[in-house]
């Protein structure tokens, strides 16, 4: 017997129903976009798409673990991928739908309605999308870095008949500060100051509901060795976890696992995100 109410349930499915649809249009984007192929693989299909991004992702990620075990020397972030669409498309059509999923079902849960919900870090645009079909009545607002990206998701967005999304840029703090709810899936780990740009973009504003799926709240490494503190303090990257989260608690957050979600089974998530509410 599910312990979620009807309305969460289907609120879920709603979001599910669209996932083929989504990644069937951004697929053909990606075939077209690369001629076809990419790193000797035919993106004739899905399944090579995918098959293509997991190589990439590899190869990728052999030079973050190396930056990372280089002591005493400041790589850059290596896990910001050589190709920003077909990785994109991974991430999109497989971590961050779950993410969404998860954000839905617990806004419905709660009861809580947003007016408007900032997807921070929206990459080509598939989870601004779901969101802004899930809430047809709220303004989302993707940010981004890249016009390669935003591209992307403004096709997508029109593909999929949305026109409540705001495309605006990562560093527009004024537009970010006036949302209510935040998403950030894979977002933080990959700036050197997180926590100044979380206090600039979305702490000092007005956001009631912040949900994160980063290093920093799940028991993963950062991307970079260390980071750096507001008060220029540089930090491990595994000891970095308590000083953000310390942050976001500073500014008012409450952690949801503990206040609201603490009887729901672990099997509503896939890779946890953390969720903090703050007034609600």
């Amino acid at each position: 017997m599910s312990r979620y109410n009807p309305q969460t349930l289907q609120a879920i499915a709603q979001v599910k129903a669209h996932k083929e649809t989504i990644r069937d249009f951004v697929s053909t984007q990606l075939c077209a976009h690369h001629g076809g192929v990419f790193n000797g693989i035919a993106l004739d299909n899905k399944k090579n798409i995918m098959e293509a991004c997991v190589m990439n992702e590899e190869q990728d990620t052999r030079k973050w673990y190396d930056s990372i075990d280089l002591n005493g020397i400041d790589n850059p972030d290596f896990s910001i991928y050589d190709d920003y669409l077909i990785n994109g498309y991974y991430c999109w059509a497989g971590w961050t739908h779950q993410n969404v999923l998860d954000t839905v079902g617990f806004l419905h849960e709660i009861n809580y309605t947003p007016e408007r919900i900032l997807d921070f870090g929206a990459g080509i645009g598939m989870s601004t999308v779901e969101l802004a079909l899930a809430y047809p009545n709220a303004e989302i607002v993707y940010a981004n870095l890249g016009d390669l990206q935003i591209d992307m998701a403004k096709r997508l967005a029109s593909h999929m008949g949305v026109t409540n999304i705001t495309f605006t840029h990562e560093r527009d703090f004024v537009a970010m500060k006036e949302c209510d709810v935040v998403v950030a899936y894979e977002v933080f780990e990959h700036l050197r100051e997180p926590i100044t740009v979380v206090k600039q973009s979305i702490l000092d504003g007005k956001c009631r509901v912040l949900i994160d799926n980063s290093s920093f709240t799940v028991h993963a490494p950062g991307h970079f060795p260390t980071y750096c503190s507001p008060d220029g303090k540089v930090i491990p990257n595994k000891k970095f976890r308590r000083t953000f989260n310390k942050a976001i608690r500073a500014a008012g957050f409450n952690s949801a696992e503990k206040v609201i979600i603490d009887k729901w089974p672990s099997s509503f998530w896939n890779n946890r995100p953390a969720v903090f509410v703050r007034g609600v």
